[in-house]
């Protein structure tokens, strides 16, 4: 026969000496205390984890914004260009400057070609702005320039791109700031 399971009431507690009651509670306890500790721990490393992947800031300059994109297995992460009076500069002080950092990796099986676009907003004017590309200085025409074209990247490698941007030292200085960004379009 099968014994009946009771609820627990108090006059069941009252039969028992104080001794098992102290044992029992005590045991309670410490599975709570075991318990909560896992519960705290496991709900700390989750927000952790988030935390961190919300916000990934590059520990050279806590002012970076980093940002990414992926087109066709194509996995591109860059930086937001920044650019206020700060930024004017002559051109030997830009090829000098802090550059800006554009990684693309190829989670294909097989070669991709693409091209890495610079783009600021249309309604800048981009004639002050400069950039340079391996001691190589060049001026900005128009809004959406291409930096690398018909690049090839090997499936499951991974490139970084350095770029430094900056105004023309004869630029008057001005009180809005120019952003832009790096893009990154496949080619066939």
């Amino acid at each position: 026969m099968k014994k009946k399971k009771r609820k627990l009431k108090s006059e069941d507690i009252l039969l028992n000496s104080s001794v098992e009651i102290n044992h029992t509670i005590q045991r309670i306890k410490k599975h709570e205390k075991r318990y909560t500790t896992i519960l705290v721990i496991f709900f700390l490393s989750i927000f952790l984890l988030l935390g961190y992947r919300l916000i990934m800031i590059d520990s050279s300059d806590a002012s970076t914004i980093i940002y990414g994109d992926e087109v066709e297995g194509l996995v591109s992460q860059g930086e937001v260009i920044s650019l206020t009076d700060s930024s004017i500069m002559s051109d030997t002080e830009g090829k000098k400057s802090n550059p800006y950092t554009f990684r693309v990796s190829n989670r294909n099986f097989q070669t991709s070609k693409y091209q890495i676009l610079l783009n600021i907003d249309d309604s800048i004017d981009t004639s002050p702005i400069r950039y340079s590309i391996d001691d190589k200085v060049y001026s900005v025409m128009g809004n959406h320039i291409v930096l690398f074209s018909n690049e090839l990247l090997v499936g499951g490698d991974e490139r970084t791109y350095q770029i430094r941007v900056w105004l023309d030292k004869s630029t008057k200085k001005q009180d809005n700031l120019i952003k832009g960004y790096f893009s990154l379009t496949e080619t066939k």
